[in-house]
């Protein structure tokens, strides 16, 4: 393995990355906290850091922001420009210096999402992304969701020692009638998560409250707001169009009708867990 490479297991697929310069390989592994793969990776990508010029704001969505040309994509107003050749499983990215900084980073994750999705071709699988706390309780997965500051990060830190999966990214697979819910290395900020897997018992909107409190959701309520919390099912070398943002939407309904979802007022507390092992058991 070449000291400009790293290879990152996202639950079965591998994201083969060499970077110039080739000091950014060793900074990523540290970052995700994951050694390299020795895995065969399921696609290469080729990222060229740089830019000198000053950045006075960054857009946070490489989804939005991005756009196709005859030569490839062009992401957040140019600081992600490259090309992605799905037949030759291999692309080239020239990415800013300044997304491999705390805390934008976190922006250059979601190339990393878009990696992830670009080897749907090539693996089979119904396998999708969806910002969310992950938690496996009693053996059983739970997925907390909701916008930034709902609460992800806290209910994770109150939820150990019970296996943190992820606290910003987690991804579930469809399985027949079950649901598998897997972490994932994203958000390498959050250094106490651990690698696993679980059937999804539940789904918890998340809402501050005054105190912990279940409030059950169904319909076209919890569709809507699963829905905002799909990461956009697109490669990279595709865009968010109608067509997709359907997908998502059968998404989010396909994950409504195979569990619960409540809605889940809490404190800043461990208390939360009572009232939801008391719903299991009731």
């Amino acid at each position: 393995m070449k000291n400009n490479e790293y290879h990152l297991n996202i639950n079965d697929r591998i994201l083969g990355m060499r970077f110039r310069p080739a000091h950014f390989a060793a900074l990523f592994r540290d970052y995700f906290g994951r050694e390299c793969s020795r895995a065969t990776p399921d696609i290469i990508l080729d990222f060229k850091i740089g830019g000198r010029e000053s950045i006075s704001e960054i857009d946070d969505s490489l989804f939005t922001f991005k756009v196709l040309n005859k030569r490839g994509f062009q992401m957040s107003g140019g600081l992600v420009k490259g090309w992605y050749d799905r037949d030759a499983k291999h692309g080239k990215i020239r990415v800013h210096e300044v997304l491999t900084e705390v805390p934008t980073v976190r922006v250059f994750e979601q190339l990393l999402y878009q990696a992830f999705y670009s080897t749907k071709h090539l693996r089979s699988g119904d396998v999708f992304l969806i910002h969310s706390c992950g938690i496996i309780h009693d053996g059983s997965g739970y997925l907390f969701a909701g916008p930034s500051e709902s609460g992800k990060s806290t209910v994770a830190k109150l939820s150990l020692p019970d296996i943190v999966l992820n606290d910003e990214v987690n991804s579930i697979c469809f399985s027949g009638m079950e649901v598998e819910l897997c972490g994932t290395p994203f958000n390498g900020l959050f250094k106490e998560k651990t690698e696993g897997c679980s059937e999804l018992r539940m789904v918890l909107l998340l809402k501050h409250g005054l105190d912990n409190k279940l409030t059950e959701v169904t319909g076209a309520g919890a569709v809507k707001a699963l829905m905002r919390e799909i990461v956009p099912p697109i490669g990279l070398d595709e865009v968010i169009t109608p067509e997709v943002r359907a997908n998502m939407l059968d998404i989010a309904v396909r994950i409504q009708r195979s569990v619960p979802v409540y809605q889940l007022e809490f404190q800043p507390n461990r208390g939360f867990w009572e009232i939801i092992d008391r719903e299991i058991k009731d």
